[in-house]
């Protein structure tokens, strides 16, 4: 059995997938594209380019408590369909033209650049993400990571940012917050 039909037997499950950037990504594969995958996390559904993946982890143990169980069993079996997505990462992208996304280009982990905000236009090679104070203009080739955002925390960005500044989004990954094009650092 090749790595990709392994992957392919584990849509539904948990599992944790490894970058070649040293981060993970930790949640449910919801599916496997020509040259992207979905994770759905905790707290996110996150889009991620097949190139960057090392490999994976899937745990072995069996849960003692049987209500634990019965509950992952359901959580993983449930899973929704991403046909509709496309099958490139360039057709994720189009879906989510004209909505708040975080995006997470390719380096390695002391350098990763990650950015949210509105995806105003898609270029033939390029895409411009416009948040509050700038815009920035991505490489399509350098993109790893499309997360949709949460358009009611970026909506309120006005009336928190007099409070506080600090307006990182959380991918979902283990170890990696996205510095915002609003402000934000990187954690």
């Amino acid at each position: 059995m090749e790595f990709g039909q392994h992957l392919t037997s584990l849509v539904g499950k948990d599992i944790n997938i490894l970058l070649s950037d040293g981060n993970s990504i930790e949640g449910v594969l919801a599916a496997i594209k020509c040259d992207y995958f979905v994770v759905e996390t905790d707290k996110n559904i996150v889009y991620h380019n097949i190139k960057n993946m090392k490999g994976f982890t899937r745990s072995t143990k069996k849960s003692k408590n049987s209500k634990n169980q019965k509950n992952k069993k359901l959580k993983t079996e449930v899973v929704t369909d991403y046909s509709s997505e496309g099958m490139t990462l360039r057709d994720v992208l189009e879906n989510h033209h004209s909505k708040w996304v975080s995006i997470d280009t390719d380096g390695n982990q002391n350098s990763k650049q990650g950015y949210t905000g509105f995806l105003a236009e898609i270029g033939d090679d390029y895409i411009i993400l416009v948040g509050k104070d700038a815009q920035v203009y991505l490489n399509i080739s350098h993109i790893n990571t499309i997360v949709k955002a949460n358009e009611s925390n970026m909506q309120s960005d006005d009336s928190s940012q007099n409070q506080n500044s600090n307006d990182t989004y959380d991918s979902g990954m283990s170890v990696t917050q996205f510095e915002s094009i609003f402000g934000g650092s990187r954690s």
